[in-house]
């Protein structure tokens, strides 16, 4: 997920991963800043076919945190991923992107 936030110039992501394959998994998701660091990752429960996982980085990353994401399930499971960013202003400030896989 190439855009992740939190209070970005009021801006923030959150986003689900949901296991689309036939087994159980876990997913784990490591977030990256611009400059290629690691800042942390968070992980799921085991998600059961069609289940998904949400996470909100609004005040769990940190403040003004730009950069990414990549999320890995357990046992080669297919998953996708969903982003949404919202923002504090006036009018429509809600964007919605899909994960991709590399």
């Amino acid at each position: 997920m190439p855009l992740i936030m939190d209070r970005n110039s009021g801006f923030y992501t959150g986003f689900n991963v949901q296991n689309v394959g036939s087994g159980n998994t876990v997913v784990t998701c490591n977030f990256a800043s611009n400059d290629g660091s690691v800042t942390g990752s968070v992980s799921s429960p085991s998600l059961s076919p069609g289940d998904a996982f949400n996470d909100l980085q609004q005040n769990n990353l940190a403040s003004g945190f730009v950069g990414s994401a990549v999320c890995n399930a357990t046992g080669s499971v297919p998953i996708i991923g969903v982003v949404n960013e919202l923002g504090s202003g006036s009018g429509d400030q809600l964007f919605t992107y899909e994960g991709f896989n590399n």
